[in-house]
């Protein structure tokens, strides 16, 4: 079927809204085809369109990794609208560290300071030299969520004695490791100043493991509205984390606990006495028996201003409620029957 060039026009520029850069073989192309509609005199090149770029890139040991980070600063330069941007790259380079990502850090500061809100880090094997992250940092006036990596300080770092202060930042994901190991926060948590913060995420156990975010929780918890706790494996330290929580964060109201399987359901663990919503979210979509996860929740003491429970994740809902919707009705009849509503991905009640 032919399709009306007008339409195919007002079709293209949607392509570009989310870049996806998976493969170095794609770069050159993808800058071509923004150059080009740059200079082609279009009202609105294509590069105006995106608002979010994910660099997750796989390079090999034949993969020319710096010419790579070249090409995408160059293309990052086309995007003046720039909103989110997220780095998961894998390069087999365990050498000394070096500033490959700094082209990328000063093309997003040229281009996007003004538009620019997220950035985040999804591995931790390409990250900025302090100094370059840093800088990003003070050059993202209306940064609102970030991640904080880890790095390991080399001889010429410098970890930054002066506070740092995020005026805009309303959401901070934490990672960490105990305090006796190499790695360390990019920046110390004592010196983050966060006026706006009102979320945080952490990878179970951080509080009860590392006396520095201990500090920025006893810092900042009362600031704190909502927590994603992500559970990578069942241990009891998560309910020391919750402890810690309910002690110095009395405004919190909504607890979400991310979970890589459904068997690691941390419950019953004492859950934060002021929260008003509950949400859970499982990699695994499918689950044979959901008896244990019910028969945890049912035996939590659940807060008296908990609301609702919800499962945000789509997959979750098709599963739970469409494939074993007679085992979720006899899980949930104990908390239906006491007020408490389920809700779906998209927020309706499930009944």
């Amino acid at each position: 079927m032919r399709v009306c060039k007008k339409w195919k026009a007002l079709a293209t520029p949607f392509l570009y809204e989310n870049l996806i850069i998976r493969s170095p073989r794609h770069l050159s192309n993808i800058y071509r085809v923004l150059q080009w509609s740059q200079t082609s005199g279009e009202s609105s090149p294509l590069g105006h369109w995106t608002k979010r770029v994910d660099i997750a890139l796989h390079l090999g040991q034949t993969s020319c990794y710096r010419d790579s980070f070249l090409w995408i600063a160059d293309i990052l330069s086309f995007l003046p609208n720039l909103e989110v941007v997220t780095f998961s790259v894998w390069y087999p380079h365990f050498g000394p560290r070096e500033s490959l990502i700094q082209p990328i850090l000063e093309a997003l500061i040229r281009s996007s300071r003004d538009t620019l809100k997220h950035v985040h880090w999804f591995r931790d094997t390409v990250i900025p030299e302090i100094h370059d992250l840093r800088a990003l940092i003070k050059g993202i006036p209306n940064l609102l969520s970030f991640t904080v990596p880890l790095v390991k300080p080399t001889t010429k770092d410098m970890l930054p004695d002066s506070e740092i202060v995020l005026a805009s930042l309303t959401t901070l994901h934490i990672n960490h490791q105990s305090q006796g190991e190499n790695e360390v926060p990019v920046f110390p948590p004592h010196l983050l100043v966060l006026p706006s913060l009102r979320r945080i995420s952490f990878t179970a156990p951080v509080f009860s493991m590392d006396c520095r975010w201990m500090k920025f929780l006893i810092k900042y918890g009362d600031q704190l509205e909502r927590i994603q706790a992500d559970v990578c494996f069942v241990t009891e330290q998560f309910q020391d984390d919750m402890e810690r929580v309910t002690t110095y964060c009395p405004n919190l109201k909504q607890l979400d606990i991310m979970m890589e399987h459904w068997s690691y359901m941390p419950f019953p663990i004492p859950l934060p006495p002021m929260i008003e919503h509950l949400t859970f979210h499982s990699s695994s979509w499918q689950w044979r028996d959901y008896s244990p996860f019910f028969d945890h929740l049912n035996a939590t003491k659940l807060p008296k201003s908990l609301e609702t429970i919800q499962f945000p994740n789509k997959h979750n809902v098709v599963d739970l409620f469409g494939k074993h919707r007679r085992q979720f009705l006899k899980g949930t009849e104990h908390l239906r029957g006491q007020g408490i509503k389920f809700l779906d991905h998209v927020g309706k009640v499930l009944e």
